[in-house]
């Protein structure tokens, strides 16, 4: 996965932009998967918040695209940004690793409440 920040003029003025891309296996292209404004205060990782990875973490066994939970934050101190501390799960909720991460190492991602029949 590839992500790609960008500022744009919008009607309240400058925001950033994030768009997210994927090559698929046997294609020389990327296609577009995400995009959206970073809205500030509302983009900020909080505790129990789904995450995807957009790196190999080798160390911890990690690839790029895998989903976990946040599960613990560290706050931002003087010359030290903040981190999280994220369990990675196998569909059945046992978790297989857990890794301290920094917020340039996951995209924070978004359940969108389905229209009702």
């Amino acid at each position: 996965m590839y992500v790609l920040n960008f500022d744009a003029q919008g009607i309240q003025g400058i925001v950033t932009v994030r768009t997210a891309w994927i090559v698929e296996t046997g294609t020389d292209f990327p296609r577009l998967v995400s995009c959206y404004v970073r809205w500030g205060v509302m983009d900020e990782i909080k505790l129990l918040d789904v995450v995807a990875l957009l790196e190999d973490v080798p160390s911890e066994g990690l690839r790029r695209g895998e989903v976990g939970t946040i599960v613990e934050v560290f706050a931002d101190r003087p010359g030290l940004p903040g981190a999280f501390l994220v369990e990675f799960s196998h569909d059945s909720g046992e978790a297989y690793a857990f890794a301290t991460l920094r917020a340039e190492q996951l995209l924070q991602l978004h359940h969108r409440k389905q229209d009702a029949a």
